[in-house]
């Protein structure tokens, strides 16, 4: 949530599941505009059902398509990535997401609730979130996650806000499109695609190119 400040809070780290700021939604709207896309748009998008995640996928990409994944949430569990099922259920109602609202209230009734290892699972998460992809017939595939856990699966790529990390998921291995290796050991897949990972979060850190993780 860019310059949180503007909504009355010291700090964005303080916001209970925050949202995006005027700055953030226009970085979202702008993503169908990113290189990445020039071969196509994707036919799939997953993202984290928190409220800023949800907005970047449906302002960036439309809300048709958009699957919620509870487990692309974020490893912390500071207020602002703390989900609140009633804000978000207020904020899809006040947007007109009907179609997303559905999706959201359709999510495990304790969804929202980490627990003492949800950090720690980042990586386990990661890998089963691109087992799933890797089992859907959609070739073109956006994922909408956090810094800390997309640093985690993407073997310490550092993403800034709404950037994009274009990547292939093919013969069972995740690489960029230079071909380094992030990701080994994955289920195979018919095909390749674009793989596209962005972070509608404040992060400290600037984009470094994937380091290979070890098996």
């Amino acid at each position: 949530a860019n310059a949180a400040r503007s909504h009355g809070a010291s700090s964005h780290y303080l916001m209970e599941d925050a949202m995006l700021t005027p700055l953030g939604e226009e970085q979202a709207r702008s993503l169908m505009t990113n290189p990445a896309f020039k071969s196509g748009m994707p036919a799939l998008v997953c993202a984290s059902p928190l409220r800023r995640t949800m907005q970047t996928a449906v302002l960036g990409f439309g809300e048709s398509g958009v699957v919620l994944r509870p487990d692309l949430q974020e490893t912390g569990n500071m207020p602002c990535d703390a989900a609140s099922t009633s804000l978000g259920r207020e904020m899809l109602r006040e947007r007109g997401w009907a179609g997303l609202a559905q999706a959201y209230a359709a999510l495990p009734h304790d969804w929202q609730c980490k627990g003492p290892k949800w950090g720690a699972s980042a990586a386990a998460r990661f890998e089963a979130c691109l087992q799933w992809i890797a089992r859907r017939p959609e070739h073109i595939v956006a994922l909408v996650g956090h810094h800390d856990f997309l640093r985690v699966g993407l073997g310490g790529c550092s993403l800034d806000y709404c950037e994009v990390l274009s990547c292939t998921l093919q013969a069972g291995e995740l690489r960029n499109l230079e071909g380094e290796l992030i990701m080994p050991e994955l289920p195979p897949r018919k095909g390749s695609g674009i793989f596209a990972c962005f972070a509608p979060q404040p992060c400290a850190h600037r984009n470094r190119r994937p380091r290979p993780r070890p098996c």
